[in-house]
């Protein structure tokens, strides 16, 4: 029975450790509405617009404006800040826009980051990206 119990814990853990593997990176969702105004300039987008125009958008530079709304440091050499504009809905995955710098903002911050679309980005380990911006730029 003993050998039992530690085969059924084991099997449960590799179970828990497959999926956290596969899960795919959630965005916080806030508690209010966030209507942030589209950026300037050329390269302006949104956030639903970034994942909308992803194939024509990928290595191309953008610029989005939105409120921090969860930021994680040092991971990979970079902070990884989260943004939203108000656009595009949880459902459909498109109202949450992350991007890699090194920079840093707080969760709350007002901001407009300008960087590098990637389209399809995979790190590995359940990260992976329909649309991120890299090495972006953080205007307050």
């Amino acid at each position: 029975m003993k050998k039992l119990t530690v085969l059924s814990v084991s099997i449960a853990a590799v179970l828990a450790a497959a999926v956290a593997a596969t899960a795919q990176p959630s965005a916080p969702q806030p508690t209010a509405p966030i209507s942030v105004p589209k950026a300037s300039g050329p390269d302006a987008s949104t956030v639903a617009g970034a994942f909308a125009n992803s194939a024509k958008l990928d290595k191309k530079k953008v610029s989005i404006r939105g409120k921090v709304v969860k930021v994680s440091t040092g991971i990979m050499g970079k902070n990884w800040i989260h943004i939203q504009d108000g656009t595009g809905s949880q459902a459909k995955a498109n109202n949450n826009i992350v991007c890699t710098s090194k920079e840093l903002a707080a969760v709350g911050d007002v901001i407009t980051v300008t960087g590098t679309l990637a389209k399809d980005k995979d790190f590995g380990a359940g990260y992976k990206y329909s649309a991120i911006i890299e090495n972006a730029t953080v205007k307050k």
